[in-house]
């Protein structure tokens, strides 16, 4: 038909296919090509520009959702994704977000995404009632649900941080990306690590079992409540599945260096300073 020829031709698309092959680039051509054949120049665009999100290649999709907002302007879903996509990029989203809000004040992801621009913002208390009232039309969205954990926690209620985790992993307990959140929760912050921190970690494994990070998490754990030798286990097989990991390798440099085994714990340290693009754990390793 002639609008698919003319929507295969777009110069963009056209572009996109004659890049060299990747997971990427095939990602995006598959959110494409199951568009309907007589898509809409703004139904393309938003759903390039959803898919870019999705690879956050944050440039490219808020030139596409703001083209998407021009040829639809009344798409409450599209102006709300164009205020995530300018959150992302430290731009004004709040125009974007209330445009969404006029158009459709039922839409959920609108409360969401903002709530995420608020708190990046520094207004957490604003952001965590977006993220309830988002809530309290979409109830049953983890995403959600965990966006206030992560706020509360932030704030320093981690009691009810802890619950709102909890919740989410008892929706879908045999899901490892929850599981690891949860876990995170626990470990990163030494927050009951012996009463509920460890077992969450052992649990895991148990559904990750080939995760680098998992056996992390796991040896950070044990550490924390005293089983040295538990905890380089773990992260000797962390290391073992991702050599190149730099947190695994500062944590094993502070368990040798606890059972005073200074040489060996050099040199995982000096790996981490070698190694670590991001400068956080370097930092901790010339600060220790």
């Amino acid at each position: 038909p002639y609008r698919r020829q003319v929507r295969l031709e777009l110069p963009g698309r056209a572009q996109l296919a004659q890049m060299p092959p990747s997971p990427r680039r095939d990602y995006l051509l598959a959110a494409l090509d199951a568009l309907p054949a007589d898509s809409s120049p703004g139904e393309v665009a938003f759903q390039a520009g959803v898919a870019l999100m999705q690879l956050e290649e944050w440039e490219l999709a808020h030139h596409a959702l703001d083209i998407a907002t021009r040829q639809k302007p009344d798409w409450a879903q599209a102006w709300a994704f164009l205020g995530r996509a300018r959150a992302a990029l430290g731009l004004p989203a709040l125009q974007a977000f209330h445009r969404a809000r006029e158009l459709d004040p039922a839409l959920a992801l609108t409360l969401y995404f903002q709530g995420i621009y608020l708190r990046q913002q520094g207004m957490p208390d604003l952001a965590l009632q977006n993220f309830l009232d988002a809530l309290d039309l979409d109830p049953g969205n983890l995403g959600v649900a965990l966006e206030t954990a992560f706020t509360l926690a932030e704030q320093g209620d981690l009691t009810s941080a802890e619950a709102w985790y909890r919740s989410v992993v008892d929706a879908e307990p045999d899901n490892p990306d929850y599981q690891q959140l949860l876990t995170e929760f626990y470990v990163n912050r030494s927050y009951r690590v012996p009463e509920a921190g460890l077992a969450a970690a052992e649990r895991l494994v148990e559904l990750a079992p080939d995760r680098p990070r998992a056996f992390d998490l796991l040896g950070w754990a044990r550490f924390q409540t005293g089983d040295t030798a538990g905890a380089e286990a773990a992260l000797r097989r962390a290391i073992e599945l991702a050599p190149w990991d730099v947190p695994a390798r500062y944590h094993l440099g502070r368990v040798l260096e606890h059972a005073g085994r200074a040489v060996e714990a050099e040199t995982e340290f000096t790996h981490v300073v070698d190694w670590d693009t991001t400068g956080a754990y370097r930092q901790r390793v010339l600060n220790r």
